[in-house]
């Protein structure tokens, strides 16, 4: 059942017309967290065994299959690190032209990067505000692994 949905899902994105540009797909887990991919992003989902994978134009992100409730469109994609209007805590993981950005993660979450070799490189924790920036600029150049609790973002520094 979940194979023929996100089949249909890949479909539809194949089709989708360009005055959606600015309207995106949201991935929303069991415990109320959302995350939000803009279709000018080009959004693609595949999956694996146990994880749907949501790759865009900047990064990639897996979200494990046992925690999404839902897949949505919606033309209220957050485009910053911004809250979500309304209340809610969605988490957001993005990449950005020095790392990555977080945002919405509880206090002392903590946040491991690792090399394409599976070498842990960097470990951090988001501070009080929720909010905390990956500083690459002092890494070679390579693929890195951003994770957040059960957030991945692979980002390629180049």
């Amino acid at each position: 059942m979940i194979k023929k949905f996100f089949t249909f899902l890949l479909a539809l994105f194949g089709i989708m017309p360009a005055v959606w540009a600015d309207d995106g797909v949201w991935i929303e887990k069991l415990n109320g967290t959302k995350q939000g991919f803009l279709f000018s992003q080009q959004p693609q989902i595949s999956y694996t065994a146990d994880a749907l994978v949501m790759t865009t134009t900047a990064a990639t992100a897996t979200f494990p299959l046992d925690e999404l409730k839902r897949i949505y469109f919606d033309s209220d994609v957050v485009t910053g690190i911004n809250a979500v209007a309304g209340g809610g805590s969605a988490q957001l993981l993005r990449a950005t032209a020095v790392g990555a950005e977080l945002s919405g993660f509880p206090a002392g979450t903590s946040v491991t990067v690792y090399a394409l070799s599976g070498s842990k490189v960097a470990q951090l924790r988001v501070p009080s505000d929720g909010q905390l920036t990956v500083d690459l600029t002092a890494f070679p150049q390579g693929i890195y692994m951003i994770q957040a609790e059960k957030i991945t973002l692979k980002i390629q520094k180049k």
